[in-house]
């Protein structure tokens, strides 16, 4: 396979996923130099994936809806000589069936199979029978441009001086799994900690979801806090998220995000496996509740008031987080 000249990889995903997945672009890169890479996925994801990965080439907007054999006349017409299917979906399996184009496809660890294997890392399997080279260190594979980072340092950190260190905490997980987040009261209490001293400059970050977590949060603190909640695209998102000295996590897009441009994440984990999704390179920053959960893998807690932090969250305390940010401040 060493005169691949158009790769497609296939992978319509959430944001989390789709940072994971992104060190198979660049090792496809890495290894085919001389290959045009198209990454085919959500549209949304375009700012991002096709403007800051320099591993892809190109951008194919995946339409939903669209069936088996418009898709497979898509990528016929693509002329690609590799089809890397990273969806684990029928889909997937399919389309480069019906135009004869040579296929690797994903095959997704179920949950609680042990050994558990990162989910990066089960990407990344996707390709190994392909390459030879594939580095020891995965990310960074996202790069805000420049001019970027500093619209956003002057648009949203306005009166920061260098001193101070920028902290991004992301209070929610979307609506979907509320269970996955931390507590309010958590969040509030680590600000306040964080504002005691005046080298931190804590701030808030999530998508539309978390816009009136983020205005609570923001009245609870009395304003001591950048509130990004809801305010930012995905492009300023993983500019924001570059500039932060560290993050702090539940299980959420945001988190790979930060993963994905190079900043280290403090996960904060319970009714999922921190093995499987935690913040890749950063596991020994995790907190990990799992074994104390009894809702693991599951939408809702059992043992919460629905819509809430799950019970093995609210077990999460400040001290636990504080100690991981003094552990990284101190690297």
């Amino acid at each position: 396979m060493k005169n691949l000249n158009h790769i497609v990889v296939f992978h319509p995903a959430a944001i989390g996923d789709a940072m994971l997945a992104t060190p198979v672009a660049a090792i496809l890169k890495r290894n085919f130099p001389d290959a045009h890479i198209s990454y085919w996925t959500h549209g949304s994801l375009k700012i991002i994936i096709n403007d800051m990965c320099p591993s892809v080439d190109d951008f194919v907007d995946y339409k939903r809806g669209q069936n088996i054999f418009s898709l497979s006349s898509q990528l016929k017409a693509l002329k690609a000589d590799l089809f890397i299917d990273l969806s684990n979906s029928t889909k997937g399996k399919l389309i480069p069936f019906f135009c004869g184009t040579r296929a690797l496809h994903y095959k997704k660890r179920a949950d609680g199979v042990k050994p558990v294997r990162h989910a990066a890392d089960n990407f990344v399997d996707t390709i190994r029978s392909l390459v030879t080279d594939i580095p020891e260190q995965l990310f960074p594979t996202v790069f805000p441009q420049t001019d970027l980072l500093e619209v956003s340092k002057q648009q949203f950190f306005q009166g920061l001086n260098e001193s101070r260190t920028i902290v991004g905490i992301v209070p929610g997980v979307g609506k979907i799994r509320p269970n996955r987040a931390w507590t309010v009261d958590g969040v509030v209490e680590l600000i306040e900690r964080l504002n005691s001293n005046d080298s931190n400059f804590p701030v808030l970050l999530g998508g539309s979801d978390e816009r009136d977590l983020g205005a609570e949060i923001e009245k609870r603190t009395q304003g001591k806090v950048v509130n990004l909640c809801g305010k930012l695209d995905l492009a300023q998102t993983a500019a924001v998220l570059k500039q932060c000295r560290l993050v702090i996590s539940g299980d959420t897009g945001p988190a790979h995000i930060a993963v994905a441009v190079g900043t280290p994440v403090i996960g904060l984990y319970g009714p999922t496996a921190v093995e499987r999704s935690g913040p890749y390179g950063n596991l020994d920053l995790a907190i990990d509740r799992q074994s104390n959960c009894r809702c693991q893998y599951e939408k809702q807690c059992r043992f919460s008031p629905e819509g809430t932090a799950g019970d093995c969250m609210r077990q999460i305390t400040t001290g636990d987080v504080m100690d991981k940010i003094e552990l990284v401040m101190n690297r």
